[in-house]
């Protein structure tokens, strides 16, 4: 994210995008239904969670550990698969299609699939749907992020901005959904696949799965080593006796390490271009 308040390319020539901090109007998402899957992943790269967790992803990302997890379940049309931080769905989406009904449950799981919205004195308000704290302030000009990592005097500007946010109120309050419109459509007409908000450090409430897909999620910058260690004992926890885990990270290129569950442990079975960048996390568990 870098900057905490960023200009809003509603207003930004295009010939300054890559000049001045700037980002898309998250305020399109309220549109829902009659954006594109590319527009509205466009969109939701706008929104991010304490100036930590973003909502980055965009179709088409994961076509090689894609097609590691349909070799897999080739011959299991009943397997159960955790796809963790899967932002608005665009990804889970298009392994669904892939997998063509041959799964037994595909859970789609990710920490928030919404916000609050209040409009008002002509900027919009969003707000954690959970802890009801203001996360982002949008107008024609601006947007303002709370970035409670920032120790900078634009981050305190930001900070001092968010504090004069109106109080939560749930009767003015407007939901805008952060799930792709297309994979809502699929959660209402098939009973096998769930859309779930889950943490990666909480015990998972559904029954254990036969693949775990954690894409983009256990980055270093984000999260310390200790703790990217408890989210992978909880997945292991998580995983059936003969299940696997992939991990995908996407900088460049996509890379990802593909594990099987042994005992408590992970045992590494194949990477590609180069594997994850928390290899040397796993094997240490």
């Amino acid at each position: 994210m870098k900057s905490p308040i960023k200009l809003n390319n509603l207003i930004l020539p295009k010939s300054l995008l890559n000049l001045l901090p700037s980002e898309e109007d998250p305020r399109n998402l309220i549109k829902g239904s009659r954006l594109s899957t590319k527009e509205f992943s466009k969109y939701i790269e706008s929104i991010y969670f304490d100036g930590k967790f973003s909502k980055t992803t965009m179709p088409g990302r994961h076509s090689l550990s894609d097609k590691k997890i349909l070799e897999l379940i080739s011959d299991n049309k009943d397997a159960r698969i955790l796809d963790v931080g899967a932002s608005d769905g665009s990804t889970s989406l298009d392994l669904i299609k892939k997998l063509d009904g041959n799964f037994g449950k595909y859970f789609v799981t990710d920490v928030s699939f919404s916000l609050d919205v209040i409009e008002q004195d002509r900027k919009s308000y969003f707000y954690d749907t959970v802890r009801k704290e203001c996360i982002m302030i949008v107008s024609n000009r601006l947007i303002i992020y709370h970035d409670k990592l920032s120790s900078s005097l634009i981050g305190y500007i930001a900070k001092r901005l968010i504090e004069r946010a109106p109080k939560y109120d749930a009767q003015m309050m407007k939901q805008i959904s952060l799930v792709q419109p297309e994979l809502q459509k699929l959660v209402i007409g098939n009973s096998n696949i769930k859309l779930i908000e889950w943490s990666i450090f909480e015990p998972w409430p559904e029954e254990k799965a036969d693949i775990i897909k954690v894409a983009n999620v256990l980055k270093t910058e984000v999260f310390s080593e200790d703790e990217i260690t408890e989210a992978i004992k909880n997945l292991i926890e998580n995983l059936n006796p003969d299940g696997r885990i992939i991990i995908i990270q996407n900088s460049d290129k996509e890379k990802y390490s593909f594990y099987s569950k042994v005992g408590s442990s992970l045992r590494l079975e194949a990477s590609e271009n180069g594997g994850c960048d928390i290899d040397y996390l796993v094997k240490k568990i």
